[in-house]
């Protein structure tokens, strides 16, 4: 006849390097339309365009296995005939009803082809809808799940019916709501397992993004286990991660691992472009984590959306030795929404809210306590910055000298105040008191060590006038700690004592009548800016000071008279804060003592 031929394939599986070939013309030097090697053969159709109108197949194999011999499971089935009509043009489109846990398909006829009524049938049914005219005919409702076929029949001629193939309505995903709370999802992969996941978010006013971020996973090498992710509602949209590692991989971010940190990171952090994200995954009979196999972590992953900036903040620690605790500062500069901030600190559950740009503080917190501070976008908590976790360690109070360290302090009501000294050299280390006074409730105590866990040395006020009482440290580490407690009562601060405590600082147990003939003293200790200096009873004569900065710097110097104990002051207001030496010079010796200018 006319019309040329058809070839539809109803069966057929080919096998370790067996092969069909179908040729556009009488033998095989005609032009190859197909070729294929261990394929599935189902469903394939083709048609002659050669004027003869004919068709010439091939079938090829090799002497390994075969469908005679019983291996291929599945003998090849093929259907020719005249080519004598046209195919209907239709598409199909699947419909989620997933609050219903159903879907439909909706079957769109542009055009009919030769046949004056086409049938719809599908394979989830015996029923066959009959259409005379072009249209959207919707079938259904099917549980959600269940694969089906759709075919639009040309009762004539069967080379003309239109094939949907197979169909399955996408997984039903989970709501991300914008703003909203994240959604935390945990996995423990197990042997020959396939699994898929699917997020869609809701609101967000268009300027939202739908993200996935892992914390924590581990997966096979992909020659066994596998793991996608899609940019759409279905893995028919575009693949935006692939596991492609022939080796065990850890999903979270870098050290997320608790069994095995030594494997490499994917650190799988992804955000979708629309608002859907797919994912699904499948593994071997092998290695997993629900097994308990080595090494393997469970996977843990969150689901949120973002609309939003982080929000920009430092972090800083604001050292108090003298109560043995720490404040932290966090320093907000740009807020990144309009939502507000939440501060909290992690370790201690202190929380701030509705804050902005701007100086906040926390605590104070007992010396070597933790902080972890997290400045968060209130309606959306992934927009986050996050400090390190701090601290401030009581080791950093310990004063190490060796030089002759004079302290004063009018003490105050209901306090609590520590001073934490160590020998720079091996030998004892002493406090002794030039003066001082103290009220009946009101007291010191000293610790033979770094702090009050160590034996205590004495506690009292020595009736009262500390003048003269000295005491050395009896410990290997040579470090005494004194605490200075008083009640509410009085104070040196509110005027009822006169005389403010003061006290000297050295090493090797010295006395105090060696400290008062020999050194000089330097208070208050720290200072605001003026600085008293007394030298020693046997001291004369003219002596030279230099004020030198921490890295050896002069910024002042000065000539003094002394007359056998007299007493100078200097002005360190024009300086900066921070940390200086004060050298003084005779015609007998140089010494030098630490002071701390603070404002």
């Amino acid at each position: 006849g006319t019309f040329p031929l058809g070839i539809f394939f109803d069966a057929g599986l080919l096998f370790f390097g067996d092969s069909l070939f179908v040729y556009d013309g009488g033998d095989i030097d005609a032009p190859l339309i197909f070729s294929g090697t261990d394929q599935n053969l189902t469903n394939l159709f083709f048609n002659t365009t050669n004027p003869e109108h004919r068709l010439t197949i091939r079938v090829l194999s090799n002497d390994f296995t075969s469908c005679e011999d019983g291996f291929e499971p599945e003998q090849l089935e093929w259907r020719v005939a005249c080519l004598d009509c046209v195919p209907a043009s239709a598409e199909f489109n699947i419909v989620q009803d997933c609050d219903n846990f159903q879907y439909f398909v909706d079957v769109v006829i542009s055009d009919l082809g030769t046949d004056l009524e086409a049938g719809i049938a599908n394979t989830a049914t015996q029923d066959t809808l009959y259409v005379t005219t072009t249209g959207t005919f919707q079938l259904g409702p099917y549980v959600s799940g269940t694969e089906l076929e759709i075919t639009v029949l040309n009762d004539a001629n069967f080379l003309c019916n239109v094939y949907s193939g197979m169909l399955v309505n996408p997984l039903c995903p989970d709501i991300i709501d914008c703003p909203g709370p994240t959604l935390e999802e945990t996995y423990c992969y197990v042997s020959s397992d396939a699994q898929a996941w699917a997020y869609e978010l809701v609101g967000g006013g268009g300027t939202a993004t739908l993200r996935i971020t892992f914390t924590q996973g581990t997966i096979e090498s992909n020659t066994f286990d596998d793991l996608r992710i899609y940019d759409g509602s279905s893995n028919t949209a575009p693949l935006i991660f692939e596991h492609t590692n022939a080796a065990r991989r850890h999903l979270g971010p870098v050290g997320s691992a608790t069994n095995d940190p030594t494997a490499e990171y994917y650190a799988i952090d992804l955000g979708a472009t629309g608002n859907n994200l797919y994912m699904e995954m499948s593994s071997d009979g092998s290695i997993d984590c629900g097994s308990g196999s080595a090494g393997y972590d469970q996977w843990e992953w969150n689901v949120y959306c973002i609309d939003c900036s982080s929000p920009t903040a430092t972090f800083n620690i604001v050292e108090d030795c003298l109560h043995r605790e720490y404040t932290a500062e966090v320093i907000i500069t740009e807020e990144g929404g309009d939502d507000g901030l939440q501060i909290v600190n992690a370790y201690t559950g202190e929380t701030l809210n509705d804050v902005s740009v701007g100086v906040h503080t926390f605590g104070p917190y007992p010396v070597d306590s933790l902080s972890l501070l997290q400045v968060t976008n209130q309606a959306f908590e992934q927009c986050r910055a996050i400090s390190d976790t701090l601290t401030f360690a009581a080791d950093s109070c310990i004063s190490v000298t060796c030089g002759s360290d004079n302290y004063e302090y009018c003490y105050e009501n209901s306090e609590d105040r520590w001073y934490t000294f160590q020998s720079a050299v091996n030998v004892p280390i002493t406090i002794g008191f030039l003066q001082g006074q103290m009220l009946s409730g009101d007291r010191i105590i000293l610790y033979n060590g770094r702090n009050e866990n160590s034996p205590v040395l004495y506690q009292g006020n020595n009736g009262g006038n500390l003048t003269g009482f000295a005491l050395n440290s009896a410990n290997a580490e040579n470090i005494i700690t004194m605490r200075i407690q008083s009640n509410e009562t009085g104070s040196c601060a509110d005027g009822q004592v006169l005389v403010p405590l003061r006290w000297h600082v050295a090493c090797g147990a010295v006395g105090l009548a060696e400290l008062a003939t020999n050194d000089f003293a330097v208070y208050p200790n720290p200072t605001a800016g003026l600085l008293q200096i007394e030298l020693g009873s046997m001291v004369f004569g003219a002596v030279q000071l230099r004020l030198l900065d921490m890295s050896g710097r002069t910024v002042m110097e000065q000539t003094l008279m002394m007359n056998g104990g007299t007493r100078n002051a200097i002005d360190m207001r024009g300086l900066q804060s921070g940390n200086y030496m004060v050298q003084l010079t005779t015609d007998k010796w140089v010494k030098t003592q630490r002071v701390q200018l603070a404002r």
